[in-house]
């Protein structure tokens, strides 16, 4: 989705132009949408939401989601910020200590391989589900969670 800056915001292509055409009844018809600070008159379309960026990207006024891209470090941010998942790096050792029982184990008994994990939690953390994994990096790991759980362009929240 197109996005639009406006005073250091980011708005959706409706938002932007409902506040356009407010700003244009402002304004002698010889001035209507030709100023360029975005300050003072919505500036853009800017593709994919604005582009990448460190975080999802919502349209100021109606909180719809922009379909913005992101960056290393956002994907990092986003997944550390979603509710009720636990991530975790898990050893040979650490597997092996948790036992039999626990859910490091398959149905067969054998152990899961070491690596990177998650899980969904309960409201404090307890944990909801069996884990996912292995993936063989946290950076990988944190991709996989940001595609399970992106928003959908045009989504609210």
């Amino acid at each position: 989705m197109d996005a639009y800056i406006y005073q250091s915001d980011l708005y959706c292509p409706t938002c932007a132009n409902k506040r356009r055409l407010e700003l244009d009844a402002d304004y002698p018809s010889s001035l209507q949408g030709i100023e360029y600070d975005s300050d003072k008159y919505p500036q853009g379309p800017f593709p994919d939401g604005g582009g990448e960026a460190d975080s999802f990207q919502y349209c100021a006024q109606c909180r719809v989601f922009l379909g913005n891209e992101l960056t290393v470090d956002g994907i990092q941010y986003e997944v550390e910020h979603l509710p009720d998942i636990e991530m975790l790096r898990m050893t040979s050792e650490n597997i092996t200590d948790a036992g039999p029982e626990s859910c490091w184990y398959d149905d067969e008994g054998e152990p899961l391989q070491p690596g990177y994990y998650y899980r969904y939690c309960t409201p404090g953390c307890l944990p909801d589900s069996d884990p996912y994994g292995p993936y063989p990096d946290y950076a990988i790991l944190c991709q996989h969670i940001i595609d399970e759980n992106w928003p959908e362009e045009g989504a609210t929240y």
